[in-house]
């Protein structure tokens, strides 16, 4: 399986961006001065984005009391000026919550290795219908981020050797979050622009609930 992708990538233009050669890991997209369509457009994708907005659980759905006040007292007492910091203070506890509530497992430092153009470690990995993958931005850069994030729902599509269907990600820096979709089906990754915002905390929790419930 894992060499008949290889091969297929070789036939795409995907070389003549990338050292044919050289091993690439998902961080390595983050740092790459290519616009996301030129990379999508080596794996044989396309990229839309659109103003629509993912559907949100009803309120009454979550009690988020004890959530947002770990989170007022990670805030205030944890320096977030690291990823390290940001991922145990902020991120971790949104994602335990919303896995609590749908019975899920979340995985972290999750290692996928498809092809010497689609390997490394995804930041956390909740497997679902359908699946969700988020992606914390280095730097705090979304649009950087956003990179990485595409290149990894690719990498899971042929990882988890899925039938044809919807797999959904998110790039964050703890603070704010962004969606997306990949439809394995047309070859397309959908780039949602509303940025969620940690303030919001219900609207946050419960779209992120509404995916992995696969309701979406």
């Amino acid at each position: 399986m894992i060499a008949d992708i290889r091969q297929y990538f070789e036939m795409l233009h995907l070389n003549r961006l990338l050292d044919a050669g050289q091993r690439y890991t998902f961080s390595d997209y983050f740092d790459l001065p290519l616009a996301v369509r030129d990379i999508l457009r080596g794996f044989d994708y396309s990229l839309e984005q659109t103003d629509a907005e993912l559907p949100v659980m009803p309120l009454n759905q979550f009690n988020l009391s004890f959530l947002r006040r770990s989170l007022e007292v990670n805030q205030r007492r944890t320096r977030l000026d690291s990823e390290l910091a940001r991922r145990s203070a902020i991120i971790a506890p949104v994602l335990t919550e919303v896995c609590e509530y749908n019975n899920l497992v979340f995985d972290t430092e999750y290692t996928i290795s498809v092809s010497p153009h689609l390997t490394g470690v995804v930041d956390y990995y909740i497997e679902s219908v359908p699946n969700l993958l988020i992606v914390e931005a280095k730097q705090s850069d979304l649009v950087r981020g956003f990179k990485q994030l595409a290149v990894e729902l690719i990498a899971l599509v042929y990882w988890r050797d899925s039938p044809p269907g919807l797999v959904y990600g998110c790039v964050t820096d703890g603070e704010r979050w962004q969606f997306a979709c990949l439809d394995s089906f047309v070859g397309l990754i959908t780039q949602y622009s509303a940025v969620y915002r940690l303030e919001d905390l219900d609207r946050l929790v419960g779209t992120l609930g509404m995916v992995v419930a696969g309701q979406v």
